[in-house]
């Protein structure tokens, strides 16, 4: 009776798991973890890897069972391809209930030998075996029954997905009386097998062109028109292709309007490997009549026809796919983009297999169709001749220099050109950018229209401010009732005239006024009854600078400036054709370049006294050092950047004109980059901004460990691809003020992986071709940038791949108060402190620091000449030389202060690692410097900050 009674409390186990499954309230979930390199997690569990590459790593799965006390669950792991009853792999069993239980799944597999779709699902239930959990086959059956199409391994795309979206699949299992659906607590990894992408080392450029009439270039390639305007023009490409030897291309174009099979147009092919073949494309086309953004996209890849190319279907499917979402013509407005910025875009592609992420090197056109047909796209008003305060206005800067509330009075000639049409009321006025919007603008009547020629002569009567600083007196006129509704963009049949939303003409920004002035009008957001739009206003402004106090002899003030790329000695990203000592070939060891940075391609001005740069450095082998210096003088005893052990790095630095060239020095043979965003000119009319320093202070930190709670300048760490905007301003870490015109921040990457860039930009802008820090070998890296914001102090981050950042500020860059606003003096570059040079003594040389250490460097004191007692801040390098010891980092402050939350650099590897930093000085012109580990560190100047 007892071995009876035994039997049947054995057999009523699955009678009660049948009647109530406990795993459809149950779940195995993926934490994270890295397999074949790459990092997986539940919101990005697939990896790309080549057929039979390496799938060797491990990922962490969270157990979450419901299962009765004490149930003993069986917990394995399986991939898809192989042999079901032997691939399988046992990860131990556990007692239930379990919630957040967490298990590692270590894989070493190589992935299959045929492209395509792979899953390596984890999964437990209830069983004795992970056999049995793997074939779906119930413990009471007796035997484990294999390939019967219920296999972990046989599960469907479907059920995969349903698995990874809710932790469990709904599946056939295998009982004593037959299959029954049974909810199997499960997770997987997707491996996606395809053979190398040449693309993704290919590119397609856009150089020059003109469409509709329209300039377009890499750094502006939108054009505006009105719906259904011509489109008429030609464009000019350039091709770098990595596909093998004499593979042959198919190239075209396509619009992304129309029928995505008539609409493309082919380019013929060419044969690989090429770099730098240029193609011009030609087209004449009428653009949409609905309003909205449109793209006219060029790509190529290995098919046999461009219609190959536009469908984005491989050869090998057999016939052309339209319209299944995928054509180039459907590109979503982030693939242009990443297209633009990249030279290509990683897109789905049909093969014979399905679909799989492929690389098509592309770059598009964007046109920009208008609400309606502007008469003022066509129209301008335009500065002729004035004195006002008793100055000639500068015919072509539009500029008068005034003393704090200084009489304005006087008047200035402006022209009108206006293409409304016939009889057409236009209302005309004039307001100040500073006082009430509205009760500072000024009516200067009405006229009718078309016009061209006329002439009014605006009179002025006004006060200049009494803050230091750039100020506008703008003109315009616009077809309205009134001058009001001119001057607060606001459309007559809006009804009331709505002032202070950000769009009146006196909140026009910098770059808007250059706009009008360069073109007589400004592309600006108008209120209409349904709503902003943008509208052309033709428009004229005086520029106003308001002067502080004299400045001293040798003070220079900031100018920001859109990044640019100086120069590019790599042949295969000079998408913008760098000659002579700008681009290729790379430099030889011990060879001098010198470049005229006003003959560059990013054409700056002959006034600039000083350049911020960026200088990266590629190194052939290793690289002892390179060095940037003024064109004209010795080459100093100054590491620009260094790397000893090979690797991709960039660092900042303030470089003094050299009669407006520079000279770049390469110890051993290195390609180099180098990107200017700024520059310091002692022009008191084209420079007002000075420096501002602050403590520094963690203004971003997305590690959730270092800031648990998710928010606008905190987690989570930044994804592929991902741009992000910060207002500065708005920070609740740091006390950064509004106003700013540019930042000087400290950037650090900490990337799980390979990072190949990451860029700053003023926000709102066009992503500039250059790069604020790298860190091809996935370390953590700082580097110290001068970044322009925009009109409100925002800035854009875009990671090229995975990464945390952090991003530290010590000061920003203003229109000067007359106080407390720094100007900046070079000075010769000169090694302040060596630690490591025994002929330095006290606090200018050895020993090296020590863990945990801090100094006083008194750099007022060094044998560096031309520091002056009064600074307030310095322009440093600082080298960290661990010898191979593990710094984590690196971190300076002003003497007297307490250490910051902040650091200035970072060597976990026990690099050689140098970074470029504005310090504010401390207690007598001292600055603190304190080393979390070992370390030889030296210290550099090329330039302070004083009043």
């Amino acid at each position: 009776m007892k071995a009876r009674i035994l039997f049947l409390l054995v057999t009523v186990a699955p009678i009660s798991v049948l009647a109530q499954d406990s795993g459809s309230t149950s779940s195995l979930i993926l934490l994270s973890g890295t397999l074949a390199g790459q990092s997986i997690s539940s919101a990005n569990r697939t990896v790309t890897v080549a057929p039979g590459g390496s799938l060797s790593g491990s990922y962490v799965v969270q157990v979450n069972s419901t299962w009765a006390s004490n149930a003993v669950m069986a917990l394995g792991w399986t991939p898809n391809w192989g042999s079901h009853s032997s691939s399988y792999v046992d990860l131990g069993g556990f007692s239930t209930p379990v919630s957040g239980l967490q298990k590692t799944v270590s894989v070493n597999l190589t992935a299959p030998a045929t492209p395509g779709t792979y899953y390596i699902t984890a999964a437990f239930r209830g069983e004795f075996t992970a056999a049995q959990v793997m074939s779906c086959t119930n413990w009471s059956v007796g035997g484990t029954i294999w390939n019967n199409g219920d296999d972990v391994a046989d599960w469907s795309a479907s059920t995969i997905t349903e698995a990874n979206n809710t932790g469990r699949a709904l599946v056939d299992y295998r009982y004593p009386s037959g299959n029954l659906k049974q909810y199997v607590p499960a997770t997987s990894i997707i491996v996606v097998v395809q053979s190398p992408d040449p693309g993704a080392n290919s590119s397609l450029q856009l150089i020059s062109g003109t469409l509709g009439g329209q300039s377009i270039s890499p750094s502006n390639r939108t054009i505006t028109v009105s719906p259904g305007a011509s489109l008429a023009g030609s464009f000019l490409v350039q091709v770098n292709s990595a596909w093998a030897s004499n593979a042959v291309m198919a190239m075209g174009w396509t619009p992304s309007w129309g029928s995505h099979s008539a609409s493309y147009h082919d380019l013929g092919g060419f044969s690989t490997p090429v770099s730098g073949l240029q193609r011009t494309v030609n087209v004449n086309l009428s653009a949409p009549s609905t309003p909205g953004t449109y793209y006219i996209t060029t790509a190529f890849r290995g098919e046999f026809t461009s219609a190959q190319v536009m469908s984005c279907t491989n050869w090998a499917v057999g016939t052309v796919y339209w319209d299944n979402g995928d054509d180039i013509a459907d590109w979503t407005a982030a693939t242009v983009a990443e297209a633009n910025n990249t030279g290509r875009a990683y897109v789905d592609y049909r093969i014979s297999s399905g679909t799989v992420k492929q690389y098509v090197p592309a770059t598009s056109i964007i046109v920009v169709v208008l609400s309606n047909t502007d008469p003022g796209s066509t129209s301008t008003l335009q500065f002729i001749s004035g004195n006002l305060g008793g100055q000639n206005i500068d015919s072509a800067t539009h500029a008068i220099t005034v003393s704090p509330g200084a009489s304005l009075s006087g008047s200035y000639t402006v022209e009108i050109n206006s293409n409304w049409s016939s009889n057409a009321v236009m209302a005309m006025g004039w307001t100040t950018s500073w006082g009430a919007h509205s009760s500072s603008y000024h009516d200067l009547g009405s006229f009718a229209t078309p016009v061209s020629g006329l002439r009014r002569t605006v009179n002025i009567n006004i006060t200049a401010p009494t803050t230091p600083g750039a100020y506008y007196i703008t003109t315009a006129f616009r077809g309205e009732f009134t001058a009001a509704q001119v001057m607060s963009s606001t459309n007559w049949a809006v009804g009331s005239i709505l002032w202070d939303n950000g769009d009146d003409v006196a909140d026009w920004s910098a770059n808007t006024i250059s706009e009008a002035n360069n073109t007589g009008r400004a592309y600006v957001d108008y209120r209409l009854a349904t709503g902003s739009a943008k509208q052309y206003v033709p428009a004229t402004a005086i520029i106003v600078v308001v002067s502080g106090p004299v400045q001293p002899t040798g003070a220079l003030k900031f100018v920001p400036f859109t990044p640019c790329r100086v120069m590019e000695t790599r042949q295969e990203y000079n998408f913008q054709g760098r000659t002579g000592p700008f681009g290729p070939p790379y430099l030889n060891r011990g060879e001098t370049r010198t470049l005229n940075l006003s003959g560059s391609i990013c054409q700056l001005p002959s006034s600039a006294r000083a350049y911020v740069l960026n200088v990266t450095l590629i190194p052939r082998s290793t690289v002892n050092f390179a060095t940037v210096w003024p064109a004209g003088e010795s080459r100093p005893d100054f590491w620009t950047v260094r790397s000893l052990d090979g690797q991709i790095v960039a660092n900042s630095a303030i470089v003094k004109s050299g009669g407006g060239s520079i000279n770049v020095y390469t110890s051993d043979d290195a390609d180099v980059l180098i990107d200017v965003s700024g520059y310091f000119s002692d022009r008191s009319d084209g420079a007002n901004l000075v420096f501002y320093p602050l403590n520094p202070c963690r203004v971003i930190d997305t590690r959730i460990v270092y800031r648990p709670v998710p928010g606008p300048f905190g987690p989570p760490s930044m994804a592929a691809k991902e741009t992000r905007r910060f207002h500065l301003p708005s920070t609740p870490y740091c006390n950064v003020p509004s106003g700013a015109a540019a930042y000087s921040i400290t950037l650090t990457v900490s990337p799980p992986g390979a990072l190949p860039y990451m860029t700053v930009w003023p926000a709102g802008g066009p992503q500039p071709v250059v790069s604020s820090i790298n860190s091809f070998a996935g370390r953590i890296l700082a580097n110290n940038v001068i970044v322009p914001a925009n009109d409100q102090g925002s800035i854009d981050v875009y990671a090229n791949n995975d990464t945390d950042f952090l991003m530290d500020i010590n000061g920003y860059f203003a229109p000067d108060d007359g106080q407390r606003g720094l100007y900046y003096y070079p000075v010769t570059q000169c090694r302040v402190s060596n630690t490591a040079n025994y002929l330095l003594t006290g606090a200018f040389g050895g020993p090296a620091f020590g863990d945990n250490t801090t100094r006083t460097i008194p750099l007022q004191s060094s044998g560096c000449s031309g520091i002056a007692g009064s600074a307030k801040a310095y322009a440093l390098n600082v080298t960290a030389m661990p010898n191979g010891n593990p710094m984590p980092y690196l971190t300076a402050w002003p003497t007297g202060q307490q250490q910051p939350i902040a650091s200035i650099l970072n060597a976990f590897q026990g690099q050689v690692v140098s970074s470029g930093a504005i310090i504010p000085a401390g207690n007598e012109g001292s600055v603190d410097i304190y080393t979390y580990r070992r370390t030889d560190v030296a210290v550099e100047i090329s330039g302070y900050f004083a009043r």
